[in-house]
């Protein structure tokens, strides 16, 4: 009942007002068979969630949903920034269009077995989420079906006729193939109020009886275009939604909606929630395991460079150097020392002076002894870490329940947040404010929206260490490259893929070819009284790059 006509109807109804003059921000999808759309309108981020699954296929708006690190694929990059105009269906069957402003648009197909989304520009199909090579470029035909309920309404005698005329027998199935339009459990209603058994023969009933199915038909099809949204329950589990009431199945328990939008998200949740539940704790836990990887991986590494400390032998060569000055000859390249038993050659620097000689053994002496105090600052960080995660994810381990987990999750959720496994609530609304992406080594790109926008991401979001991306000699968004302290350098391949953002998101985005500046936010300034998003650089580089965004995210 999820995507019956009647469904999709008062659905795109309830939709006209949320998306149509909104803008398209991203389309990826990180689901088999699911499509999410996400919009932004007068500051309000909404996703539309679209599946074509044939066994599982639904619409619904919600807030916006971020994509997740890993299996995501960004797809109809093109509509990116373009104008909802219209969102409209047709008169008879599941074709949900969305019309965009630059002549450009969506079109969604609920169909048996053949169900995709296609983007269709001047009667072409140039793009498609399904099939798309063996359907590219194709003329855009959709075999409209010639269907008029309304002669059904009309006249008792035209149901009947036709009702008669259907070589199947069952009269659920009669009804299926002269109401195609209906679904299963709407004809199921239907014959229930006419008080037919559904399992029965069409021919088992007078025409007087099937009389009985017109009276009911009306009365459902007027409630279908009315609709009032339920979910029906069984021992607390949703086991039906439907637009209308369900009189055939009124023994269970049920609950009315305000709008389509919100049952068909209460219905999909909750009979999605537990195994739902159950993944987010697998992909957890597997994400606090390779953390602790991590961890055990730093301490090793720590571990061994606390076992070279050269401190106490610099400052014994500078010590032997300045207690022998007088005995160093000019240009002398080594000196040496006696440690006990032991007989140790001290290198010199022949330009230096042998007490520039002690100083250097000195100030490396100073700083290997300042290393040292970090790295065993950083180790007894690290382990304390690593205690605390390996706490963590045994209480998790062992909860049974979704509830049990949940308790846990929230017992942690600080030190979660502060360990990085899980985002700030300054991190969501991060990813609301700019536009992010995924490039390679899973390194996070953040790329602003306007001139003002630009200047928030830059002077208060950025940090020092992080890239900075802009189209050279042309207006366009600025675009940070995160770069996480232990997580390495980002790649060639990841630089470039930033800078092809920050080309995309530029006026020159139709360009082959696009120089785009890098440097390090540090070197980014804001002269004073500069127009929003205004900038001067030092140390820039440029890339050469094609505008685009990244594949996989």
């Amino acid at each position: 009942m999820l995507t019956n006509y009647y469904t999709l109807k008062a659905l795109v109804s309830e939709l006209e007002g949320k998306i149509e003059n909104a803008e398209i921000i991203e389309v990826f999808s990180q689901n088999k068979n699911e499509l999410i759309i996400t919009f932004s309108l007068d500051g309000v981020y909404n996703s539309l969630v679209l599946s074509i699954d044939p066994a599982n296929s639904y619409l619904f708006l919600r807030s916006r949903l971020n994509k997740s690190k890993q299996n995501s694929v960004n797809l109809f990059s093109s509509i990116y920034g373009d104008i909802v105009s219209k969102i409209s269906i047709h008169p008879t069957d599941r074709i949900i269009e969305i019309v965009l402003s630059d002549e450009k648009k969506l079109v969604v197909m609920f169909f048996r077995g053949e169900s995709n989304i296609c983007l269709v520009q001047d009667g072409k199909i140039i793009a498609a989420f399904k099939r798309e090579k063996k359907i590219l470029n194709n003329d855009f035909i959709v075999d409209k079906r010639d269907f008029e309920i309304n002669k059904y309404l009309r006249s008792s005698d035209e149901l009947i006729t036709a009702l008669r005329t259907v070589k199947e027998k069952n009269i659920q199935r009669v009804f299926n193939k002269v109401l195609p339009v209906l679904s299963s459990i709407i004809v199921k209603e239907i014959l229930f109020r006419a008080r037919l058994d559904y399992s029965r023969s069409v021919n088992d009933y007078t025409n007087v009886e099937l009389e009985f199915t017109w009276n009911s038909f009306k009365e459902v099809f007027n409630e279908l275009n009315n609709p009032l949204p339920r979910v029906y329950y069984d021992n607390n589990k949703p086991a039906e939604f439907s637009i209308i009431e369900l009189k055939h199945i009124s023994k269970l328990d049920s609950k009315t909606f305000n709008s389509i939008n919100e049952a068909v998200i209460a219905f999909l949740f909750h009979k999605k929630g537990e195994r739902e539940k159950e993944k987010f704790k697998e992909e957890f836990l597997r994400k606090i395991d390779n953390e602790l990887l991590f961890y055990n991986s730093s301490i090793d590494k720590l571990k061994e460079a606390l076992s070279i400390d050269r401190s106490d032998e610099y400052r014994k060569y500078a010590d032997f150097i300045m207690s022998n000055l007088s005995s160093i000859q000019e240009n002398q390249k080594e000196i040496l020392m006696t440690d006990g038993e032991k007989k140790i050659t001290i290198p010199l620097d022949t330009k230096l002076s042998p007490i520039q000689n002690a100083n250097v053994y000195y100030e490396k002496s100073k700083k290997a002894k300042e290393l040292f105090s970090i790295n065993k600052n950083r180790l007894d960080n690290v382990i304390s870490k690593n205690k605390l995660l390996k706490k963590i994810y045994e209480e998790m381990k062992n909860t049974e329940t979704a509830e049990e987990f949940k308790k846990v999750y929230s017992k942690y959720k600080t030190d979660l947040e502060n360990l990085g496994i899980t985002e700030s609530e300054e991190k969501k609304k991060e990813l609301t404010l700019f536009r992010r992406f995924i490039v390679d080594g899973n390194f996070e790109v953040l790329c602003g929206k306007n001139s003002e926008n630009n200047d928030l991401l830059t002077m208060k979001y950025a940090k020092p260490e992080d890239l900075w991306f802009h189209a050279r000699g042309a207006g366009g968004s600025h675009v940070i490259l995160r770069v996480k302290s232990g997580k390495g350098e980002p790649s060639k391949r990841a630089i470039e893929e930033a800078a092809a953002i920050a080309a995309f998101y530029s006026q020159a985005k139709n360009s082959k070819t696009v120089p785009v500046v890098m440097t390090k936010k540090k070197y980014v300034r804001k002269p004073k009284g500069a127009s929003p998003g205004t900038v001067t650089l030092q140390q820039e580089k440029v890339i050469f790059v094609s505008p685009g965004l990244p594949k996989t995210q």
